[in-house]
């Protein structure tokens, strides 16, 4: 990765490289998976605040900065852990469902209970 950087910065190109441990995304200086995100919620009229992010990447860390609330996944670097709000003690597949319950019970069950 260090060298890949460092072919970017030597011939100045406005790319960044990042390892997702499933792919490397290059990726314009300056957009990040919070770029997207912040473009779909405001077309949507949601506000970042009321959004979950989950990830279990080190590219998703934008994302939890931005977003009301957010979740890593068991197999995410300690990095995205250290910036989540929530980590799940299961990776992939079932850190996904967990993940999903853990909102379910922790926002929407509170929202139903009291009749909003």
């Amino acid at each position: 990765m260090e060298k890949a950087r460092e072919i970017l910065r030597r011939h100045d190109l406005p790319v960044t490289i990042n390892d997702s441990k499933y792919a490397y995304h290059l990726t314009k200086l300056g957009v990040d998976k919070a770029t997207g995100l912040r473009a779909a919620l405001s077309y949507l009229n949601i506000p970042p605040t009321d959004t979950v992010a989950i990830g279990d990447s080190e590219t998703d860390i934008p994302m939890f900065e931005l977003c009301g609330y957010s979740i890593a996944l068991a197999n995410a670097p300690q990095s995205s852990k250290n910036r989540a709000n929530y980590v799940s003690e299961f990776g992939m597949g079932r850190g996904l469902v967990d993940a999903v319950q853990h909102v379910v019970d922790s926002f929407l069950r509170t929202t139903i209970t009291e009749g909003n």
